[in-house]
């Protein structure tokens, strides 16, 4: 179970959606565009020292963590890419908490787009 002892932490914009294709009137040339789902305030968060070999086991070293609100439907929203200042993200995972309070937080594993592991 992952707590925040204050939400204000809370205090970063992610843009969670996915990826659609759009061709370019001009040249025809189709590019992917990040199309946003919802968007949800999260906190960086750091691993505890066992939680980082279990990470590195599954090859996403590059990774970030952010703690967001306890959602059910994540599966639901099938999302893949993430935003954080212009800078997207691959969805590498979400952790969610077993709790159902309203204390509740899942982890976002997020991998910069195009960084090998």
């Amino acid at each position: 179970m992952t707590r925040l002892k204050t939400a204000s932490r809370l205090n970063t914009v992610i843009q969670l959606g996915a990826q659609t294709h759009v061709i370019d009137e001009i040249t025809g040339i189709t590019k992917h565009a990040f199309t946003q789902k919802l968007a949800v305030y999260g906190a960086p968060y750091s691993l505890s020292i066992s939680q980082p070999l279990l990470v590195e086991g599954m090859t996403i070293t590059n990774s970030k963590v952010y703690l967001v609100r306890h959602r059910q439907d994540w599966e639901a929203l099938k999302l893949k890419l993430a935003k954080i200042n212009g800078i997207e993200y691959e969805i590498i995972g979400i952790n969610p908490d077993a709790g159902h309070d309203y204390m509740a937080y899942d982890q976002l594993i997020l991998r910069k787009e195009g960084a090998n592991g």
